[in-house]
């Protein structure tokens, strides 16, 4: 940053590549109101070298969006991806996997608003356009799956969301195995949407399972251990295993 700023003046594209590069570190590092700022800073340069509808400006509004949504400005955020998403569909190939990013984000902004069913239109968009550009299998996709899971769950559809949550953790464990949180995370779903079905036995070995799992690949988040031994105590005590529940409410394994 330094140096392009004394070597370009203000305003200049490469100072905006170099604030975009910024931003993404300090969202990385939890710093949310420094990335904010020099996405806002690198936008204004775009807009002025590139004007309002380039796509490297809906980048930067996409940007700026998912910051404002970790930063809880929800409604921040909407008006940014949305205009994210029209400058990418005025200007981007119809299944370009920027468009499906921009229907996945208002998505996730769908269900922090409480709206499931607008978030579950905004996912399978995004879905059909990776189906339909052939895009490779990724962790992107097994991300989208869980999410649509979620939006499915959440309106009382769990046997829907089974599915998708079976393949998510399938996918995500071939790209980095039982130690990736990613996989850990949609078998966590995967055993609350079992429980939502009654499937109590199931859901209690699969909690098992992921409890195990956190604990050895995952020693240092306890946020994470604690939501397993809670939903863990929650399907045994509905599988009739009061004794396990107990225990694993004070936090100790089964004897």
């Amino acid at each position: 940053m330094v140096l392009r700023e004394s070597c370009y003046p203000e305003g200049h594209p490469l100072l905006a590549v170099s604030l975009t590069n910024l931003a993404v570190a300090q969202r990385r590092l939890g710093q949310l109101d420094e990335a904010a700022a020099a996405t806002e800073r690198a936008l204004a340069i775009q807009q002025a070298a590139m004007g309002e509808r380039h796509p490297l400006v809906a980048q930067s509004l996409a940007a700026l969006g998912d910051i404002e949504m970790a930063r809880g400005h929800v409604a921040k955020a909407e008006p940014l991806l949305a205009r994210a998403l029209e400058i990418r569909t005025a200007t981007l190939p119809p299944n370009h996997e920027s468009l499906a990013a921009s229907h996945a984000d208002l998505g996730t902004l769908a269900l922090a608003q409480g709206q499931p069913q607008v978030a579950e239109g905004h996912f399978k968009t995004a879905l059909a356009m990776r189906e339909r550009s052939e895009a490779p299998a990724s962790p992107a996709l097994a991300g989208l799956w869980v999410n649509l899971g979620v939006a499915l769950d959440r309106q009382g559809r769990p046997a829907e969301a089974e599915d998708l949550y079976r393949r998510a953790a399938d996918l995500h464990r071939e790209f980095g195995g039982d130690a990736n949180p990613a996989t850990t995370d949609a078998m966590f779903n995967l055993a609350l949407a079992l429980a939502a079905q009654q499937r109590f036995a199931e859901a209690v070995d699969l909690h098992q399972q992921v409890l195990a799992l956190r604990q050895q690949h995952l020693p240092a988040d306890l946020h994470r251990q604690l939501r397993s031994q809670r939903s863990l105590a929650d399907a045994a005590t509905a599988a009739g295993q009061p004794a396990a529940a107990a225990r694993r409410r004070n936090g100790r394994g089964p004897s």
